[in-house]
C-alpha cells in the first residue's frame, strides 16, 4: 500500500519518509526497490525531527530538496494534464524507449513494454 520508489531515482544519499513526517501523517508506509546492495539508515521520526529542529542548515538544506522534488513533479503532471490518452502513451513509450534499446517488435518482456526502432521513429513523427 506505500509508494514505491525504484533505485533510479535516487542519488548516492536520499532521505525518504519525511515528507510525510513533515505533513504530520501519524503513519505510513513506503516500499523501496534496489537493483543493488545498499545500505538504509532508519531514523525514528521523533528524532528526525528533533535533528532539524537543532540544525537550521540541515533544515534549509532538506526545505530545498523536497521544494525542488515537487517543483519537478508538478512540471511533469501540467505537462501531462494538457495531453490526450494516445499523446501520454506515445510520450510514455519513447521515453521507456530512449533509457533502454531494444531490437524487435513491442512486446511484454518483465511487465516491460519494449519498441523496435522502426516503432520508435513512428511514434516519434506522430508527437512531432
Amino acid at each position: 500500500m506505500g509508494r514505491v520508489y525504484y533505485f533510479m531515482d535516487f542519488t548516492r544519499m536520499y532521505i525518504v519518509g519525511d515528507f510525510e513526517i513533515f505533513a504530520e501523517i501519524p503513519e505510513y508506509c513506503i516500499s523501496i526497490c534496489a537493483a543493488k546492495d545498499c545500505r538504509l539508515l532508519k531514523i525514528p521520526a521523533k528524532s528526525y525531527m528533533s535533528w532539524i529542529r537543532r540544525d537550521e542548515n540541515a533544515l534549509f538544506l532538506r526545505m530545498k530538496n523536497i521544494m525542488a522534488t515537487l517543483t519537478s513533479e508538478r512540471i511533469v503532471d501540467r505537462e501531462y494534464i494538457f495531453m490526450s490518452c494516445t499523446e501520454r502513451l506515445v510520450d510514455y513509450l519513447l521515453k521507456s524507449y530512449r533509457n533502454g534499446k531494444k531490437d524487435g517488435y513491442i512486446s511484454n518482456e518483465n511487465g516491460k513494454i519494449m519498441l523496435s526502432q522502426e516503432q520508435f521513429l513512428k511514434l516519434k513523427q506522430y508527437k512531432e
